[in-house]
This record gives C-alpha cells, structure tokens and sequence, in this order.
C-alpha cells in the first residue's frame, strides 16, 4: 500500500505514526498530498521543548525536532505516516538539487512493485557537495537499491570548477555505489537562462560518460536529448518553467519516459542514454575518478542577504521567489519621503525599479538567517524598517515592532526564529536602496556593526563606540554606492560584479576594510578625525550628483532626507571654512605686503 501523511494538530500522531528520523521526515513532505511541500523547505534538526516531537510543519517551514518529548505548539502541525515508517529496504530513492525536489509525484510515476518504495528527498539549491554530506545517514536510514541522482549544475553556477564538481559527483555516486545502489543520473540542461555555463555544463557531462563504464552508473543525457527536439523555451513545447531554469511538466514527462526506458533496461548494459536509445554500451575501461575529501562543507554566507525564499512582486513576471530575481527585472518598492508619514501609514509611494546589481548573488551558499513572522528571512545585518525607529538591522527587531507594507495595515513582529538554514543567498540593488519584501519594506543594504558582529542596536544611525553619529546607516550605505549607482545604473556600465563568492567587488571589499578598522576602537577614532571630512565630503559630493540626475530626469525617485540634507550642510560648512581661511591668508598677507612698503 502506498504510504500517506497526514498532518496533526497537538503534539501525538492519534491513529498514525509519528517520523522517527530526518531523512524520513524529508522523504515525508513529497508524499502529503493537501498542499505542496517543498523539500528545501526543511529546515534541519533541533531539540526544543516548545515545539512537536518529531516532524513538524508550520508556515515557517519543516522541522525535526529531537527532543524526547516536545510539547504542542499553535503555530505548527505534527506530520504523521501510514505505511511509511519502517521504511522497507531496496526501494527507489530520488536525490539532488530542485530539478529533483519539484519533480512533483514521484511516487506515482514510477509505479512499478518492484521500485517501491518511491522516496523524494530533493533539496532545491543543493550542490553535489551537499548531497554527499548528507549520504551516510540517508542510506543508513532508507536503504535504497536504486538511486536516481542530479546535481552539479548548483556547484558550477556557484563558481566551482567543472573538475571539482566531478570530483564531487564521483564521490557520491561511489557513496551510494558502495552501499549496494544502482545509481541512475541525469546529465544538465541546456536551460535558457544560464547560457554563460553551458560550456561548463558540456565539459561536466564529458567528464561523467566515461565514468559509467563499471555498469554501477546508468547516465541520461537530457542536454543532448533536448537539443535534438530544438531545445524548446517558449510555445506549448516549453520545456522549462517561467524562470528559464527548471523544467515544465513538459521537460519532466521528458525525464520521466526516459528514466523508465532505463529502469526497464536496467539489466542490459547500457551505460548513456539519449533521447531514450542507448549511445554507450559497457566497453569502455572505467575512469578512475580523482579523489578528493567528501566532508568539505558548503561555503557559508559573509552576510547582507536575503534567502531564495522569499518572495518579490515583478512587473513583468508577478510575484517570483527571490532566487528567481535578475538584473534587469523591475521589482516593487516603496520610495518613502523623509518622515516616512507620506499619504498612508505605509510612508511612500510604490514605483517598479530596476535591479542593476546584486550586493550578493550565490545559490549554492549556505546562509544561516533570521525568520520574522514565520516568513520574511534575511541576516541579521540586513536592515529593514520598522516604524518609529528607521532602518534597522533585523538583528535589533524586537517582538512587538511594526514593520511596513504597501498596504495601510501594520504589521506586527509577532514571531522572530534565529539560525534558520538555507541554501542560496541574494542581495539586489535597486535605484532608491529599497526593495518590498514578502510585501515588507526593507533596504537593499546591511548596517554597520557597532562592535565587532553586534547588530543589536536599535537605532538607525551609526553607531561608533558609545557616540552615535548623525548619519543613518540607510544613507551612509546609498551614498557609498551612489559611483557604483551611476556607472552600472544611470551610465549602463557591465557590472565587475563578483568574487568568486558572489560577492559584489565594490561592497565586498570595503565592507572588510570598515569592519576590521571598527574591530579596532582607537584606530576608528583616529581614523575619524583624520578621514571622517575628506569621506563625508565624498559621500555628499557624490549625494548631491545623484539628487541632481534625479531632479532631472526621474523626478518621481526625488526625495532629499534629512541626513542628505545634514551632508550638503556639513560640505556647504566646510567649503565656506576654507573659503574664509583662505580670504584671512589673503588678507593677513596684503597686510603684511603694505606695511613693508
């Protein structure tokens, strides 16, 4: 009998079986069949008295807590199976990045008795590296004898070499090989949106045909098998989702035909298949693959970010998750006039505008965020607004605090989580430094600690030591990035945009070199006196600049703050110093001239 899932209120699964493990409660949510449940939104392992023993869902995501005993909570549901747990050895397990988590009924497409059990544990964003960290207590716990297996586009797309990621891939093929799995494995995709890796993705799926030859390793080349249909991206044939990169019920009914030709062959030898015929055969020597240490974790997040959960309002795509979000998509935001008290509670008027960069943009690093009423996810160096206090960083929110919206209705922090896993991190720009998140107005910017990782601080100006300073962190971060601004944005310059980390270069760099110098009190200090006029000259000098080409030719962006207006103050004070400076040396000098005659 196909196992089901159920999800319960209180903390007791009444008439069906509570999850027992994390792999079981990841396997789990494929198979609930009330809403859709994607994998990445597991959160991971916790022990936690006040919430459900066990598996448990909430709006927040997935949890498998491990406490003994738990106890109800009425902010999440317990998730309970009929026919699930003991999991049976020798079933099929699908494993990898999204293309395997949004692959949607698994378990009914591949129907025959001896697959069963048909277990989905996809991750989206996840590298090879990931899936192999995980692999030792998967197959302890579920047993597979089948393995369906994709990966290796997340590591390219995140800067890791093609023989690094096959190195990688190896690994967990020779993982679940060793184990006694028959693994079965799609190559990438020639997607539309990510033509720049094409060249690495043909490389990668080189490197892996060769592989195949011991017979452990059954490889379907879906790259080549869509480019022999013309690749379709558009019309009723559009083998890919709206985003360009995962595929349609089109491109799955693709993957599905040719996945069941070889699981039906599966005794024949065939090593690569195309288009659902068999190209390669077993007489080929095998490949030995490089080796490599299989524990390296994922790259953790530097911070600034946002985590691909979240959702934006497009103009031309609707609302889209954040890891959907490209340069050159308009998104909503709420362009706020000084006292944030324009026209409604929302403080401001909502344009689209154009992402021109992203301070951050990397789907294969693992960040670790705070979660705000269940939803809204993001650093605790990001800032956002809140009422009353300004932008501060999420890390200063308190319970209690209204946020803002695009609507007049306030909403309240009710619920703050920390260290909640994600994979992929995002960071855009847009022209006013504002974007609306999950509908919640936030900055496109972080806030400087105050200490070294100390973004308590509920004030929205910078802080340095116990002096707080007359510029808010929202103004001195947009007037830093205003040269970046006006290049990439108003000149329509290429953006040099990243490291090697996704991490903008401009932001990046500098945002290493304020740190270390803050972590350092007295050299802040006296670097203040000595740089604080010459920076504050740059930043006004560039603010004004910027203020000036929106007076002109976007007027509707126009709205000079009070920290602008302190800024122009400050440089007006400064040149008028100098300027009676040097009216009195010249003064003191004729007088000096005259005496002499």
């Amino acid at each position: 009998m196909p196992a089901s899932i159920s999800l319960t209120s209180g903390n007791v699964c009444e008439s069906n079986v509570p999850l027992t493990s994390w792999p079981v409660c990841r396997a789990a949510l494929s198979l609930y069949n009330g809403f859709r449940i994607d994998g990445d939104e597991y959160l991971g392992t916790e022990n936690d008295e006040d919430w459900p023993k066990g598996c448990y869902y909430g709006d927040f995501g997935v949890w498998f807590n491990e406490h003994p005993s738990g106890s109800a909570n009425e902010d999440a549901s317990i998730i309970c199976s009929q026919d699930l747990e003991p999991v049976e050895p020798g079933g099929t397990l699908l494993v990898g990045d999204s293309d395997i988590d949004y692959w949607l009924d698994t378990e009914s497409v591949l129907t025959a008795e001896t697959l069963q059990p048909v277990l989905n544990v996809g991750y989206g964003g996840y590298t090879c590296q990931n899936v192999l960290d995980e692999a030792d207590e998967i197959i302890a716990t579920l047993q597979p004898s089948r393995v369906v297996l994709v990966c290796g586009e997340n590591d390219l797309a995140g800067g890791t070499s093609v023989e690094k990621t096959f190195t990688r891939y190896s690994n967990v093929v020779a993982k679940y090989v060793a184990a006694g799995a028959k693994v079965f494995s799609f190559s990438t995709k020639p997607e539309p949106e990510s033509t720049k890796l094409h060249e690495d993705y043909e490389a990668l799926d080189a490197l892996i045909k060769p592989f195949t030859a011991d017979g452990s390793l059954t490889f379907i080349d879906s790259y080549a098998g869509f480019n022999t249909i013309g690749n379709p991206s558009s019309g009723p044939e559009n083998l890919y989702d709206s985003d360009g990169l995962h595929l349609s019920a089109k491109g799955y009914a693709l993957w599905q035909t040719w996945l069941e030709i070889a699981l039906e062959n599966e005794e024949s030898g065939c090593q690569v298949y195309t288009s659902g015929e068999c190209v390669q055969g077993a007489t080929d020597s095998p490949t030995n693959p490089p080796t490599d240490s299989p524990t390296n974790p994922p790259t953790d997040s530097p911070g600034f970010c946002f985590s691909g959960k979240n959702s934006v309002v497009t103009r031309d795509r609707g609302t889209i998750r954040m890891d959907q979000l490209r340069v050159g998509d308009y998104v909503l935001t709420l362009t706020a006039n000084n006292n944030m008290t324009k026209n409604s509670a929302t403080g401001g008027d909502m344009y689209y505008e154009r992402v021109y960069s992203f301070g951050h943009y990397n789907p294969s690093t693992k960040g670790s965020f705070l979660q705000l009423n269940h939803e809204l996810e993001l650093t605790a160096n990001h800032m956002l607004y809140i009422q009353g206090k300004g932008f501060i960083p999420a890390g200063a929110v308190q319970i209690g605090d209204v946020m803002l919206s695009s609507t007049e209705k306030e909403i309240v922090v009710h619920s703050i989580r920390s260290n909640i896993p994600r994979i992929g991190v995002y960071a855009p720009f847009t022209l006013s430094g504002t974007i609306l998140v999950n509908d919640i107005l936030t900055s496109a910017y972080i806030a400087l600690p105050q200490q070294e990782e100390d973004f308590t601080s509920s004030s929205s100006f910078f802080q340095l030591g116990s002096w707080s300073t007359p510029f808010t962190n929202q103004w001195l971060s947009h007037s830093y990035m205003a040269p970046h601004r006006i290049c990439c944005f108003w000149l329509g310059l290429p953006d040099p945009i990243t490291d090697v980390e996704g991490v903008s270069i401009w932001a990046g760099q500098s945002m290493k070199m304020i740190q270390w110098i803050l972590q350092k009190q007295l050299i802040a200090l006296v670097g203040l006196f000595l740089l604080a006029i010459p920076f504050l000259m740059m930043l006004a000098f560039w603010s004004i600049v910027e203020e000036t080409l929106l007076l002109v030719l976007q007027p509707q962006y126009s709205s000079l703050s009070c920290t602008t207006i302190v800024a122009i103050v400050i440089l007006a004070t400064i040149i008028m110093v100098r300027g009676m400076t040097k009216i009195k040396t010249t003064i003191k000098m004729t007088t000096q001239k005259l005496k002499q005659i």
